[in-house]
């Protein structure tokens, strides 16, 4: 869910390659099962994406926490960790 690096140069694009920042401790995430981010809010975000996608099917805080990812209720948690996920309907 992390936005895509774009680059400065549109030669330097290639479609269907999106390159994204790992932040840090996403590996060890991984590798553990644990939520291991560094910074606070992508480990608040990270944690709810991980209900989202890995919860149990017919649990109602993964679908209360799906509803509030479409309402953009963590929204904050990106802008606060300096990243700013662009809407896709903005035109860019």
């Amino acid at each position: 869910r992390l936005p895509a690096v774009r680059p400065d140069d549109m030669e330097e694009w290639k479609s269907g390659h999106f390159h994204r920042a790992i932040p840090d401790g996403y590996v060890a995430s991984a590798v553990t099962g644990d939520n291991l981010i560094r910074d606070p809010n992508l480990r608040e975000y990270y944690g709810v994406v991980r209900r989202i996608v890995r919860g149990p099917i017919f649990n109602w805080k993964r679908f209360r926490a799906i509803a509030d990812m479409n309402l953009g209720t963590y929204q904050h948690l990106l802008h606060d960790a300096g990243i700013e996920r662009k809407d896709q309907n903005d035109g860019e």
